[in-house]
């Protein structure tokens, strides 16, 4: 093992580092494989299946791979509920295939407690590592055979060690029956309580019945207290539960003292968040309570007489409370919605010089999670209105909140906007830094590519002396990658051997998981190649969002290149190709439109009925094919490599010709209708250009769509054709250098 560390240590692309030690990790590793027959009877012909693999057990009886189709095997039996047989399969692996023991000892507790083994099922849950995916569920189970069994004093003892799982509503009910059970009355009833402060109706009506019961008995710490009532209130409120609110709480008849009307004033915003207005009237009772010189109160008063005028459309006089409000009762914690009121207020009205002068106090003011949404709008608004450094004002204050958002495109946009703003104010330095950094964050994104065309275009300003400068000063600090990871990550092997199983929903199952836990650039890395090895490309680039976008976690630009290019693959090349040159559209362009319409799966199929490689509907494909008088029998055929893509390469040529060979307009047309570009074209703003206009599209998918497939058309040319170039610099290879 150290002489491979030492050989795969020089390798010096991670992708061949990584993928030399998948190879390796599988202590059962055979020229023996699974055949493709057992694999295929697997999926389709059960009975095939058991007696191809019996004869294979006969047959090489010493194959290490034996425990990969023993496991199987029981997986099956154990999917057909045939317990008895799945047993005996998965004992004789139990111990030995360590890679998968979480599975067999779940699957097991199952089988065992089906036949009435509960004791042996115990047994089996018991040791279920608690890194895996069954680990919670084996936990229940295990309760639950406790609880049967009439084991309460063994339950306790165990929830006081693992008292971090009485954060789950079941774990906690369970506890809290045991403690009842134990005769342990008084912490069973504060259990009973934290269980009825977070649960939904169901669990909850079980809670109350439980505490009547106690209260009848003479327990008074049982009854739930006004304010458990108006904690219970704001904690919906705060978590937008506006129906459960509705629905399970009713306003006072007599407001007694403060809390009531706090618990009145909860409800009554329940009721106005959802735009029902119903209950308006309560408001007066409040202004009867004895405590009027209370200030809270006399702000939710205010308040909901504010919202009462807002959704009644009287804007005019809700805009006046609300002013009042943040002027007399500064930094009081409904405030930020109030500013939210008043910006979507000015909006309805038109008012576009109140509405920004109102956001100025708000962003000052506010943490509001809606922040970010209106720091996004109040800059494009800026932006379009020529406002340049007020738009920069308020994307720096945008870019702030990054943390917020895994939207790679909202920061991304962002920033691009931040460099056109800065190059029409003529800051051409801010321009060059702005647009470098952009680059060597992610040199794919549609809006590096359009930063990197700004300078493009303007090289007399841009001289290759200042862009040599700027590239230097980007930091090229690479990442050590620690390959010994793979050695002890037991969920690395566990992904591994069910890919190597084809039990792909699980293998995603377990990616997802390892993910949530994953903190290393390594471990990002490992997951997106097993994303790629199951064909899922979109999940593998998505990883790319945080952990791996930075150049320098490659060493050299070739393996930059050679690690991404198995992201961007050229599938189906020869068909691609033939296509291409028959219909004049760019190649990397229809990569492009198959990447991002099926990620390159012929079998896909749209919930619109669109089908195959480039999701075509069958009425488009047919008068298409009419054109190129190609044969289409059924929409199966759209299934097929060889006939969708030449149909929807034709299609594509159609579009092009539109629009004059206009890649945008074409890619937004195929995913948004022509008629609809044609449309958008003609209400556009005069002299807008063709980025702006793309930004504007008022359908979101196809917004998106562009942004999407011209970022993987760029892409495509980027890591094949290297053209990414100012002056004679390579830009690239540069930050390799």
């Amino acid at each position: 093992m150290i002489y491979l560390f030492i050989f795969l240590s020089i390798i010096s692309n991670p992708v061949d580092e990584i993928t030399s030690i998948l190879k390796e990790i599988t202590p059962y590793y055979s020229n023996l494989t699974l055949s493709k027959s057992i694999e295929n009877d697997f999926k389709d012909n059960h009975n095939q299946f058991f007696s191809t693999t019996f004869e294979f057990l006969d047959k090489y009886p010493l194959n290490p791979t034996n425990y990969r189709i023993i496991f199987l095997r029981g997986y099956l039996y154990h999917q057909k509920k045939d317990y008895i047989n799945s047993i005996k399969e998965f004992e004789k692996i139990l111990g030995i295939y360590t890679e998968l023991q979480d599975y067999i000892l779940f699957h097991l507790g199952e089988g065992y407690e089906a036949i009435g083994e509960v004791l042996k099922a115990y047994q089996a849950y018991a040791i279920v590592s608690n890194n895996s995916n069954f680990f919670e569920r084996a936990i229940k189970r295990k309760i639950n055979i406790l609880f049967n069994l009439k084991r309460f004093e063994e339950i306790r003892v165990f929830f006081n060690k693992e008292s971090q799982l009485l954060e789950d509503i079941s774990f906690s009910m369970i506890y809290a029956k045991t403690l009842i059970e134990l005769k342990i009355h008084d912490e069973a009833i504060l259990q009973l309580k934290k269980i009825w402060f977070q649960s939904q109706n169901d669990i909850k009506s079980e809670v109350e019945t439980i505490l009547k019961k106690f209260e009848k008995d003479g327990k008074n710490i049982a009854k739930i207290s006004t304010l458990e009532m108006y904690n219970r209130c704001e904690y919906l409120l705060q978590k937008g539960d506006f129906f459960t609110i509705k629905n399970t709480f009713k306003l006072s008849q007599n407001i007694s003292n403060i809390t009531v009307a706090r618990i009145d004033i909860c409800i009554l915003k329940s009721y106005l968040y959802t735009g029902d207005i119903s209950k308006s009237l309560q408001i007066d009772k409040l202004r009867k309570i004895k405590e009027k010189n209370n200030k809270v109160i006399s702000y939710y008063i205010l308040y909901l007489e504010s919202l009462t005028l807002y959704y009644e459309k009287k804007y005019n006089e809700a805009e006046k409370k609300f002013l009042q409000l943040i002027k007399d009762y500064q930094l009081y914690p409904d405030n930020e919605k109030i500013y939210e009121y008043l910006i979507d207020l000015y909006s309805k009205n038109g008012d576009f010089e109140k509405k920004y002068t109102i956001l100025d106090q708000y962003i000052k003011e506010s943490y509001s999670i809606k922040r970010r949404f209106f720091l996004n709008d109040a800059y494009w608004y800026h932006y379009k209105n020529r406002k340049y450094k007020k738009a920069i004002f308020y994307i720096d204050e945008f870019l702030k909140t990054s943390e917020e958002s895994e939207d790679l495109r909202e920061e991304m946009s962002a920033k691009y906007y931040r460099v056109k703003s800065n190059f029409l104010l003529k800051n051409y330095q801010d321009v060059l830094n702005q647009s470098i950094q952009l680059i060597s964050e992610d040199p794919f994104n549609y809006y590096s590519y359009l930063s990197y065309l700004i300078l493009k275009d303007n090289p007399t300003i841009f001289t290759k002396e200042m862009v040599l400068k700027r590239i230097k000063s980007v930091n090229k600090n690479h990442k050590s990658v620690d390959l010994s990871i793979f050695y002890n990550n037991n969920r690395i092997l566990k992904i591994y051997e069910l890919i190597k199983l084809r039990l792909l929903d699980l293998a995603k199952a377990e990616i997802f998981i390892f993910l949530k836990s994953a903190k290393m650039d390594i471990e990002f890395l490992s997951a997106a190649l097993f994303f790629e090895e199951l064909n899922l490309y979109r999940s593998s680039r998505n990883l790319y969002f945080r952990e791996l976008r930075k150049l320098s976690f490659f060493k050299t630009y070739n393996d930059f290149a050679i690690f991404w290019q198995s992201f961007y693959p050229k599938k189906y090349s020869n068909d691609v190709l033939n296509a291409s040159k028959k219909h004049g559209v760019p190649i990397a362009f229809i990569w492009s439109i198959m990447r991002e319409e099926s990620a390159y799966n012929p079998f896909a199929k749209s919930s619109s009925d669109a089908y195959g490689l480039m999701q075509l509907l069958y009425p488009t494909a047919l008068e298409t094919a009419d054109r190129i008088k190609m044969s289409l029998n059924s929409f199966n055929d759209l299934y097929k490599p060889e006939i969708n893509i030449p149909l929807g390469t034709k299609y594509l040529s159609v579009l092009l010709n539109m629009f004059s060979n206009n890649l945008y307009y074409s890619a937004a047309s195929y995913n948004g209708g022509a008629t609809n570009i044609k449309k958008w074209i003609s209400k556009a703003p005069e002299k807008q250009d063709i980025y702006d206009f793309c930004e504007d599209i008022p359908f979101e998918e196809t917004n998106r769509y562009i942004y999407k497939v011209i970022g993987s058309y760029h892409t495509y040319q980027l890591l094949y054709d290297n053209y990414l170039k100012l002056h004679d610099i390579e830009i690239l290879k540069e930050f390799f250098n």
